[in-house]
């Protein structure tokens, strides 16, 4: 092979440039060989086997379109690829993977990202084993306003409520908003999966209730959007710049959530005395808590008795062993873990003498209508099992005194008539029979002489 002077090489090369930065290969006789052309977008020297030894970089232009981004490229050669870096500004560079299209497509969208975030985006060429320098980064600001804004959570007592405004652009129909949520496990053991809220999917509120959704102590992210719905589909063939069935970008909250980051309140609380004793009960604590009380003699400082602690499920506590006549005061906090809220009012409650169970109003009337049955019952039994000889038996009629008999033998006789007992048969006869016999009884007339 003839070996050409450089300068002849470099005058050809300049010739063929446009605008890349002009490289120099050896060639194996230990000149050089012409620059050549193989294709718009890369140029490079010929090796022996006809390969591109040098690849440029693309040129790439970057939009934002339906809350995404769409990236487009030019000058590339239709049988290498495109590998596309994305990433938030101000985090690092290469920290999730590249998305990588063939060149051939020339258009690229990236959806699912955040509104009212600016994101950075570089390219480069990959031709087998060749890789062309990268793009310099373009960083473009998603912000259509169809996304929801002001994406907040409210965290009372272990419940959790995420809250966030409408979007700015105008929707013919009522919005529906979806939600999801991904976990430090879904994150780190799979692949960044992202889980949809059940209760918020296509609501048209503007909350949701994700206590049952986050049920670790792990850093959770969270993620809304909307779309805006046709009235019917007939709207939404005939119309095609309507804004039926587009959805928005996911709109995060900043920063993660943790559930640890709850507000605890004071318990809502209620001192009663009971059996010489006291009664608090609680309200509005997480059922998952402790409560923390502390009971001590007014007049006294606070503090110098351990606290009582029960289970914010108990809801009850009786405080019992203290001071006839003694006011107490009572006070009362939650307790979750590291977390504790702010203590209640104290409440001061005079303990009453304790009397006697039987002397009371309840009991009094209880032993006397067990007396009153038992009265009755022995009355029924009298009159219904002792007969008139057993009466006798049992109940001796005293004698008259003889103030009272009156004088004579008049009294005897009445005595005597009542003990004797007169008694007479007594035939009963048919009217004929008595007639018959009569007869037979009556005497017969003399003869007449």
């Amino acid at each position: 092979m003839v070996t050409k002077p450089e300068s002849d090489y470099k005058s050809r090369h300049s010739a063929m440039a446009t605008g890349s930065e002009t490289q120099t290969a050896t060639a194996p006789g230990g000149g050089v060989e012409p620059s050549l052309a193989f294709g718009a977008g890369w140029r490079g020297f010929a090796s022996p086997h006809g390969r591109p030894s040098v690849l440029t970089a693309p040129r790439m232009t970057v939009s934002t379109a339906g809350g995404g981004l769409q990236v487009s490229f030019e000058e590339a050669p239709p049988t290498a690829s495109i590998e596309v870096e994305v990433w938030k500004r101000g985090d690092a560079p290469g920290q999730d993977l590249p998305l990588v299209v063939p060149a051939e497509q020339k258009l690229l969208h990236v959806a699912d990202l955040l509104d009212g975030v600016e994101y950075c985006v570089r390219a480069r060429v990959l031709l087998k084993e060749l890789r062309s320098p990268d793009t310099r980064e373009e960083c473009v600001r998603v912000a259509d306003g169809s996304a929801p804004a002001q994406v907040r959570m409210d965290s009372v007592n272990m419940k959790h409520i995420l809250r966030w405004l409408p979007p700015r652009a105008p929707c013919r129909t009522p919005r529906r908003y979806s939600v999801q949520f991904q976990g430090e496990f879904e994150l780190r053991h799979r692949n960044g999966m992202w889980l949809d809220s059940p209760e918020c999917q296509d609501v048209t509120r503007t909350h949701c209730d994700q206590t049952l959704d986050l049920g670790s102590d792990s850093d959770y992210n969270i993620r809304v959007r909307a779309r805006c719905a046709s009235h019917s589909a007939s709207d939404s063939a005939s119309d095609s710049d309507s804004d039926s069935e587009a959805s928005s970008a996911w709109a995060q909250l900043s920063p993660p959530f943790n559930r640890n980051h709850t507000v605890l309140t004071a318990p809502r609380m209620t001192v009663s005395t009971a059996g010489g004793g006291l009664q608090v009960s609680f309200e509005e604590a997480p059922p998952t808590a402790s409560i923390e009380v502390e009971v001590w003699k007014r007049g006294d400082a606070p503090g110098q008795d351990l606290p009582l602690v029960v289970p914010a499920e108990q809801k009850l506590l009786h405080v019992a062993d203290l001071l006839d006549g003694v006011e107490y005061c009572v006070r009362a906090r939650v307790l979750l873990k590291e977390l504790r809220s702010p203590d209640t009012r104290e409440e001061c409650v005079r303990v009453a003498v304790a009397q006697a169970s039987w002397k009371s109003p309840a009991a009094a009337g209880v032993l006397t209508m067990i007396l009153m049955a038992a009265v009755a019952f022995a009355a029924v039994c009298c009159v219904v099992r002792c007969r008139a000889r057993r009466c006798r038996r049992y109940v001796h009629k005293e004698a008259l005194p003889p103030s009272l008999l009156a004088e004579g033998p008049t009294p005897a006789l009445l005595l005597e008539a009542e003990e004797e007992e007169l008694c007479a048969d007594v035939q009963v006869l048919p009217k004929k029979k008595k007639e018959k016999k009569e007869e037979e009884q009556r005497p017969l007339p003399d003869a007449v002489g």
